[in-house]
């Protein structure tokens, strides 16, 4: 339908798959997590990478959790990518690290700890925010129509924490260069490239 990406043809697709699977299983060709995120996706390709970056980014695909992405997988995210939800469902799949079909706080955590936004502005992994979802104990495992609305009201929520973070006196308000480093920080997909140049003098 409209709107959405069209799958490609198996053949065009096992074509890609083998110019970047550098790895052979039993007469089998499989992508290692390096190959898919470093050279098929181009990304985290300089000297001083995060490995576990790497490692996490090809755990969306890699739904066996074997440390390899086989023609099967590669296949099934890009026809992941076609979907509405094509977002959710990849997110869901990031944290879901051990491939069970649901996210533990564990491996929320986990995750939302690797992340530049928690190195810069950490979120309080053990607030009331987290508790509704996960439970008191932080037990409570959650599927993926409970994590697709958990990532929404996440990213809500982090935006007010990181006010409150600023509003040390419970005022209210916080500066301008307060207000312009929680846009760019949390809330940046929804600026405008003239919104991010003038978000100090606006605010």
């Amino acid at each position: 339908s409209a709107g959405y990406l069209k799958r490609a043809k198996a053949e065009k697709l096992h074509e890609v798959f083998l110019k970047f699977a550098s790895k052979e299983v039993n007469g089998e060709k499989f992508m290692t997590a390096a190959d898919f995120v470093q050279n098929y996706l181009g990304i985290y390709s300089d000297a001083n990478f995060n490995p576990e970056s790497v490692k996490l980014l090809a755990g969306i695909v890699d739904t066996s959790k074997d440390g390899l992405i086989s023609f099967a997988e590669f296949q099934a995210f890009e026809g992941l990518l076609c979907v509405p939800d094509a977002l959710y469902k990849t997110a869901f799949q990031l944290f879901d690290t051990n491939g069970n079909g649901m996210v533990a706080f564990e491996e929320f955590a986990e995750v939302i700890r690797k992340t530049v936004i928690h190195q810069k502005i950490p979120f309080n992994l053990d607030g009331t925010f987290v508790q509704l979802y996960f439970g008191k104990e932080k037990k409570r495992l959650i599927n993926y129509a409970e994590f697709s609305q958990f990532l929404h009201d996440f990213h809500e929520e982090y935006a007010m924490e990181a006010f409150r973070r600023h509003d040390k006196l419970g005022t209210g308000f916080i500066s301008a260069l307060d207000f312009q480093d929680i846009m760019i920080s949390i809330k940046s997909h929804l600026l405008t490239k003239e919104v991010r140049e003038n978000l100090v003098a606006v605010s």
